[in-house]
């Protein structure tokens, strides 16, 4: 299957530029650019064990199963919001949490109408409410109602769900959280880099979340915070 222009073009500009092509891929065309992995190596003659090449294949991959965990009927501009715990749950506290915000969503109305919406815990640690307004606006009471919810479920668990300082970071397939001031002394370290795969919880809706939720460092609001190492 050949790969279309614009990615190839984009491809070329990076390796030529920085030896780095995952940046790129992700921020400007992620899902179009992943279904052409299988044969970046062959086009651009990237060993297929290399880093690169593994950075690639890896992103892609927590892509897919992000997209998998989302609801596929609800258009790309549903409107979603992000909360960030305090702390990663537990297996046990991730299905009571998932069966309370079901309750919520099946019973989410605005106005006295049903609004399409849906809940669920990802990655242990983030609570992501969406609501598809294609046929039903969400009100402000509607809104307030879920946010009653997530302090609710601050109380029982003892959690924060409101620290917008705080960095979560995906580290080896786990999530990995640093207050903001930490981040450049684990950069220096060499914990992080500029590709380590971050929350950017900036997201408004689920074309967003799709597409700019987890991504490299480099690609955050933190970036220009930070004194990121070229290489």
């Amino acid at each position: 299957m050949p790969i279309n222009i614009p990615v190839k073009a984009l491809l070329k500009r990076s390796i030529k530029a920085q030896n780095n092509i995952v940046l790129p891929l992700l921020v400007a065309c992620p899902t179009t650019a992943c279904r052409h992995i299988p044969h970046i190596h062959h086009i651009f003659h990237i060993p297929p064990h290399s880093a690169h090449f593994f950075k690639l294949t890896y992103l892609c991959t927590m892509q897919q199963e992000l997209n998998n965990m989302l609801p596929a009927n609800f258009a790309n501009e549903s409107r979603v919001w992000i909360y960030q715990s305090s702390r990663p749950f537990s297996d046990k506290e991730e299905l009571q949490i998932n069966e309370q915000l079901e309750q919520f969503y099946t019973q989410w109305l605005t106005h006295g109408a049903p609004v399409k919406g849906w809940a669920k815990l990802l990655f242990k640690q983030f609570v992501i409410v969406m609501a598809d307004e294609t046929g039903t606006n969400v009100s402000g009471c509607s809104t307030d109602s879920s946010v009653r919810l997530i302090k609710s479920m601050e109380r029982q668990y003892k959690v924060n769900f409101f620290d917008r300082m705080a960095v979560t970071f995906l580290v080896k397939g786990k999530t990995e959280m640093l207050p903001f001031d930490q981040v450049q002394y684990a950069i220096d370290k060499g914990y992080l880099n500029k590709d380590t795969l971050t929350f950017n919880n900036i997201a408004l809706t689920k074309k967003e979340l799709l597409e700019k939720w987890l991504v490299p460092l480099s690609a955050t609001w933190l970036a220009d915070r930070l004194a990121l190492p070229i290489k």
